[in-house]
């Protein structure tokens, strides 16, 4: 699954490559936690980009996310037999009520970081 939304960001935080984000479904029970993605921003100029139909959107930050279908043993709540990651995919997107924290250094940032000036020689 693709997940894209539209963040309120401070500008001191763009030189981070590739951010991590905690998200969280609103209907999570309090037992569990917010997880960590590892994201992508939009760098482009332009944040406004069109589903297939021609409706609009606008993003600023995108996860690839890897869905999750094994049940959780143990289980720690009615919900929780379900995975955070399934249970976002099976939300329709008019539904989908998430909270995002973010962005914060990821260990993947400073390897692409280095692997980068690696390659340009600097």
């Amino acid at each position: 699954m693709v997940l894209y939304w539209n963040h309120k960001e401070s500008s001191e935080r763009n030189s981070i490559v590739s951010p991590d984000y905690f998200l969280r479904l609103k209907d999570s029970s309090f037992l569990e936690s917010a997880h960590v993605f590892t994201c992508f921003k939009n760098r482009t100029q332009n944040s406004q980009s069109v589903l297939p139909g021609g409706q609009p959107f606008e993003w600023t930050v995108g996860s690839v996310i890897r869905i999750f279908r094994n049940k959780r043993k143990p289980k720690l709540g009615a919900k929780d037999p379900i995975s955070h990651t399934a249970r976002m995919y099976d939300i329709s997107s008019d539904e989908l009520n998430m909270t995002a924290w973010g962005p914060y250094n990821s260990e993947m940032s400073a390897h692409l970081r280095a692997s980068l000036l690696e390659q340009s020689g600097t």
